[in-house]
C-alpha cells in the first residue's frame, strides 16, 4: 500500500482522473445554470449543501474533493519517504526544494479546504479612494 501511495504513477492517474471530471463539470454546469449561477457566491461546502437534491448534477465536485484529498495524501507520502533518503546528503537545500514547492501546493489546497468550509463571499463596489471596513 506504502509503494502505491508514494508512486508518481498514482499522482498521475490522480490527475488525469481529476481532468476527467473538470471536464465533466465544464459540460454540467452550462446546462445547468439554474443549479450552478450561486456557486462563486458562498463557501463551497455551504454551496453544496445547499443543493445536496442535485446530486445527480453535482456529483462529480465531490468526486474531484476526494481525489484532492488523495493526491494531498499522495504528495505528504511522497515527501516524507523521499526525505528520509535525502535528509543524510550534505547538499541539503539543493535536495530540499522540491519539496517546499510540494509544501506550497499543500498550503494552497489547504487555504481553498478551509475557505470553502469557513470562507464567505461579499462584492462591495469602491471607487479609487474608498475605503471599506471588514468588520467580525
Amino acid at each position: 500500500m506504502l509503494r502505491l501511495l508514494r508512486s508518481i504513477k498514482t499522482s498521475l492517474l490522480i490527475m488525469t482522473i481529476a481532468i476527467g471530471f473538470f471536464l465533466a463539470g465544464s459540460v454540467y454546469i452550462p446546462k445547468n445554470l439554474k443549479i450552478f449561477s450561486e456557486i462563486n457566491d458562498m463557501p463551497l461546502f455551504k454551496w453544496l449543501s445547499m443543493n445536496s437534491e442535485y446530486l445527480s448534477k453535482t456529483f462529480w465536485i465531490y468526486i474531484l474533493i476526494l481525489l484532492m484529498a488523495c493526491l494531498s495524501v499522495n504528495m505528504i507520502v511522497c515527501v516524507i519517504d523521499d526525505l528520509t533518503r535525502r535528509l543524510t546528503v550534505k547538499t541539503a537545500v539543493s535536495r530540499l526544494s522540491p519539496h517546499l514547492i510540494h509544501l506550497g501546493v499543500l498550503v494552497v489546497l489547504l487555504g481553498h479546504l478551509i475557505s470553502a468550509s469557513t470562507g464567505y463571499k461579499l462584492d462591495v463596489p469602491l471607487k479609487a479612494g474608498d475605503e471599506y471596513i471588514i468588520e467580525d
